[in-house]
Protein backbone atom coordinates (compact mmCIF):
# COMPACT_ATOMS: atom_id res chain seq x y z
CA UNK A 1 0.00 0.00 0.00
CA UNK A 2 1.24 3.43 -1.45
CA UNK A 3 0.33 6.05 1.27
CA UNK A 4 0.42 9.89 -0.04
CA UNK A 5 2.38 12.20 0.59
CA UNK A 6 2.53 16.26 0.50
CA UNK A 7 5.07 18.63 0.92
CA UNK A 8 4.94 22.12 1.02
CA UNK A 9 8.72 24.51 1.19
CA UNK A 10 9.45 27.86 1.08
CA UNK A 11 13.14 28.25 0.91
CA UNK A 12 14.45 32.15 0.81
CA UNK A 13 11.12 33.10 -0.45
CA UNK A 14 10.67 30.50 -3.02
CA UNK A 15 8.06 28.29 -2.22
CA UNK A 16 7.13 24.65 -4.06
CA UNK A 17 4.44 21.86 -3.46
CA UNK A 18 4.87 18.42 -3.99
CA UNK A 19 2.54 15.40 -3.91
CA UNK A 20 2.85 11.87 -4.30
CA UNK A 21 4.01 8.60 -3.25
CA UNK A 22 7.25 9.37 -0.93
CA UNK A 23 9.64 8.13 -3.34
CA UNK A 24 7.99 10.61 -6.41
CA UNK A 25 8.15 13.25 -3.57
CA UNK A 26 11.48 12.82 -2.65
CA UNK A 27 13.17 13.13 -6.65
CA UNK A 28 10.68 15.91 -7.12
CA UNK A 29 12.12 17.34 -3.77
CA UNK A 30 15.80 16.31 -5.23
CA UNK A 31 14.97 18.16 -8.74
CA UNK A 32 13.82 20.82 -7.07
CA UNK A 33 16.91 21.84 -4.16
CA UNK A 34 19.31 20.94 -7.30
CA UNK A 35 17.72 23.28 -10.16
CA UNK A 36 16.13 25.86 -7.88
CA UNK A 37 18.97 26.78 -4.62
CA UNK A 38 21.98 27.10 -6.78
CA UNK A 39 20.05 29.53 -9.60
CA UNK A 40 18.53 31.55 -6.42
CA UNK A 41 22.29 31.55 -5.14
CA UNK A 42 23.84 33.04 -8.42
CA UNK A 43 20.56 35.28 -8.91
CA UNK A 44 21.58 36.79 -4.77
CA UNK A 45 24.96 38.33 -6.43
CA UNK A 46 23.50 40.31 -8.84
CA UNK A 47 20.30 41.33 -7.18
CA UNK A 48 20.03 44.35 -4.55
CA UNK A 49 17.46 45.22 -2.00
CA UNK A 50 17.80 47.83 0.20
CA UNK A 51 19.40 46.87 3.76
CA UNK A 52 18.24 48.87 6.09
CA UNK A 53 20.97 48.70 8.66
CA UNK A 54 23.52 49.38 5.51
CA UNK A 55 21.87 52.45 4.13
CA UNK A 56 21.07 53.80 7.60
CA UNK A 57 25.02 53.81 8.31
CA UNK A 58 25.84 55.03 4.48
CA UNK A 59 23.52 57.88 5.37
CA UNK A 60 25.04 58.26 9.42
CA UNK A 61 25.49 62.16 9.94
CA UNK A 62 24.21 63.24 6.58
CA UNK A 63 20.54 62.68 7.42
CA UNK A 64 18.69 63.43 10.84
CA UNK A 65 15.21 62.13 11.47
CA UNK A 66 13.71 63.23 14.49
CA UNK A 67 11.43 61.89 16.70
CA UNK A 68 8.00 63.23 15.02
CA UNK A 69 9.61 62.49 11.93
CA UNK A 70 11.07 65.41 10.03
CA UNK A 71 14.01 65.35 7.84
CA UNK A 72 16.82 67.00 7.90
CA UNK A 73 20.09 67.22 5.74
CA UNK A 74 22.89 67.56 7.80
CA UNK A 75 25.58 70.09 5.34
CA UNK A 76 24.95 68.35 2.42
CA UNK A 77 26.32 70.36 -0.20
CA UNK A 78 25.40 68.68 -3.65
CA UNK A 79 23.52 69.02 -6.80
CA UNK A 80 19.45 69.28 -6.27
CA UNK A 81 19.42 66.05 -7.71
CA UNK A 82 21.70 64.35 -4.85
CA UNK A 83 19.93 66.28 -2.21
CA UNK A 84 16.38 64.94 -3.64
CA UNK A 85 17.73 61.61 -3.52
CA UNK A 86 19.04 62.42 0.43
CA UNK A 87 15.50 63.74 0.90
CA UNK A 88 13.67 61.15 -0.08
CA UNK A 89 15.99 58.52 1.39
CA UNK A 90 15.24 59.55 4.80
CA UNK A 91 11.71 59.97 4.08
CA UNK A 92 12.14 56.21 3.09
CA UNK A 93 14.01 55.63 6.03
CA UNK A 94 11.46 57.25 8.26
CA UNK A 95 8.77 55.30 7.16
CA UNK A 96 10.89 51.83 7.44
CA UNK A 97 11.47 53.14 11.53
CA UNK A 98 7.62 54.03 11.92
CA UNK A 99 8.25 57.75 12.07
CA UNK A 100 6.50 58.42 9.21
CA UNK A 101 2.87 57.65 7.52
CA UNK A 102 4.63 57.47 4.04
CA UNK A 103 7.87 57.00 2.54
CA UNK A 104 6.60 59.91 -0.39
CA UNK A 105 7.57 63.73 -0.33
CA UNK A 106 5.51 66.63 -2.13
CA UNK A 107 8.38 69.29 -3.90
CA UNK A 108 7.18 71.66 -1.24
CA UNK A 109 8.51 69.31 1.59
CA UNK A 110 11.59 69.01 -0.57
CA UNK A 111 12.20 72.44 -1.05
CA UNK A 112 12.04 73.19 2.91
CA UNK A 113 14.51 69.61 3.41
CA UNK A 114 17.11 71.04 0.70
CA UNK A 115 16.98 74.79 1.08
CA UNK A 116 15.75 75.30 -2.28
CA UNK A 117 12.91 76.71 -4.08
CA UNK A 118 9.82 74.62 -4.82
CA UNK A 119 10.21 75.42 -8.41
CA UNK A 120 14.07 74.37 -8.69
CA UNK A 121 12.63 70.92 -7.10
CA UNK A 122 9.94 70.59 -9.72
CA UNK A 123 12.50 71.49 -12.69
CA UNK A 124 14.91 68.89 -11.65
CA UNK A 125 12.22 66.06 -10.71
CA UNK A 126 11.40 64.91 -14.29
CA UNK A 127 15.41 64.66 -14.68
CA UNK A 128 14.93 62.29 -11.50
CA UNK A 129 12.31 60.22 -13.02
CA UNK A 130 13.86 59.34 -16.35
CA UNK A 131 16.64 58.44 -14.89
CA UNK A 132 14.86 55.69 -12.62
CA UNK A 133 16.35 57.05 -9.12
CA UNK A 134 12.52 58.95 -8.20
CA UNK A 135 8.66 57.55 -8.97
CA UNK A 136 5.53 59.68 -8.91
CA UNK A 137 3.11 57.73 -6.89
CA UNK A 138 0.29 59.94 -7.05
CA UNK A 139 -0.33 63.34 -7.75
CA UNK A 140 2.31 65.88 -5.93
CA UNK A 141 4.22 63.55 -4.16
CA UNK A 142 7.48 61.37 -4.94
CA UNK A 143 9.45 58.46 -3.47
CA UNK A 144 13.18 57.09 -4.06
CA UNK A 145 13.19 53.80 -6.28
CA UNK A 146 15.21 50.92 -5.32
CA UNK A 147 17.82 52.01 -7.87
CA UNK A 148 17.51 55.42 -6.25
CA UNK A 149 18.28 54.04 -2.78
CA UNK A 150 21.46 51.77 -4.51
CA UNK A 151 22.36 55.70 -6.26
CA UNK A 152 22.44 57.44 -2.72
CA UNK A 153 23.62 54.42 -0.36
CA UNK A 154 26.54 53.95 -2.97
CA UNK A 155 27.27 57.31 -4.53
CA UNK A 156 25.84 60.18 -3.07
CA UNK A 157 26.67 59.70 0.64
CA UNK A 158 30.10 58.47 0.20
CA UNK A 159 30.61 61.20 -1.88
CA UNK A 160 29.45 64.26 0.67
CA UNK A 161 31.85 62.13 3.27
CA UNK A 162 34.98 62.90 1.09
CA UNK A 163 34.11 66.47 0.36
Amino acid sequence: MDSKVHLDLECNGVKASFDGNLDEVLESLIKFLTDVVPTFEAARKILYTADLTRLIDSVEGLIVITSDGEIILENVKTSVGEAICMGLTGAYIAKKIGKREKDSLSPIELGRIIGKATKTVRNELPNLINSGLVERVEKGKYRITAAGLRFTEREVAPSLRRS
